[in-house]
């Protein structure tokens, strides 16, 4: 773990993932995402949410998850990414940026790992679930 992401980040989770073959595999995403916006995708992490997966930036927000003074609905208490169609729910959390000292809740091989993927760029083509997300590809 990062010495930032221990101190200030919030990046915590069952099995660490390694930054370049997860970098790898998201590539794609992130570059279907790119063309839907127009622009570098992969700059900004803006929030996306279909019925497939949900991507979510890192927030730097000062609270402590683990106080009773962190609101339920602290962005620092959702997983940078969630895909939901999987058994369990497949959560990976990072700090700052997109792999960086980043945590996954489940084991997933290579293949689990291309298929969900593959998966979250097929569903482009649903209709995004969230407002934010509906705006950003109208």
């Amino acid at each position: 773990m990062e010495l930032g992401n221990l101190l200030f980040g919030n990046s915590r989770g069952r099995f660490e993932c390694d930054r370049d073959k997860f970098g790898a595999y998201f590539h794609p995403l992130f570059d279907a995402l790119d063309k839907i916006h127009g622009d570098d995708w992969s700059s900004f992490y803006r929030p996306f949410e279909n019925d497939t997966f949900r991507i979510h930036p890192y927030c730097d927000c000062t609270c402590d998850p683990n106080s009773e003074h962190c609101e339920d609905d602290c962005p620092s208490l959702i997983p940078n990414f969630t895909f939901k169609k999987g058994e369990p729910q497949i959560e990976i959390e990072w700090y700052k940026r997109p792999f960086r000292s980043a945590y996954i809740n489940v084991r997933v091989t290579d293949e689990e790992l291309y298929e969900m993927v593959n998966r979250c760029i097929n569903s482009l083509k649903e209709k995004p679930k969230s407002e934010r997300s509906k705006r950003l590809l109208a």
